[in-house]
């Protein structure tokens, strides 16, 4: 479902065939490349889990969009992606949730 939902999207905003799209476990396919931008929207939990991997995937000056986290675990994940090496740039927060934008610092 997840799938179709992002292949609608990016169709309806001029992007088929230039985003690539897997169903995979996230952690398998992060050592294998660098991002410049990574959408994580998928539950503190699973976050917490993944931030090393992806620590490591995101390019010198490459961000990633932590989401789906409660306002509640968004300490818990700043201080973890501080501990590896992230810079917490921003984030939003709507009641009962809450998103962070970190990014890899160059060196």
């Amino acid at each position: 479902m997840a799938l179709r939902v992002a292949r609608d999207t990016l169709s309806r905003n001029g992007l088929a065939g230039r985003i690539e799209l897997r169903r995979d476990d996230a952690s398998a396919g992060l050592p294998e490349r660098q991002f410049d931008m990574a959408l994580v929207n998928i539950g503190a939990t699973v976050i917490e889990r993944l931030l090393p991997a992806l620590a490591a995937a995101l390019a010198p000056g490459g961000c990633a969009v932590l989401a789906g986290i409660l306002i509640d675990d968004e300490s818990r994940l700043g201080e973890r992606a501080r501990e590896l090496g992230l810079v917490v740039v921003d984030r939003l927060r709507q009641r009962p949730w809450a998103a962070l934008l970190v990014r890899r610092p160059r060196p």
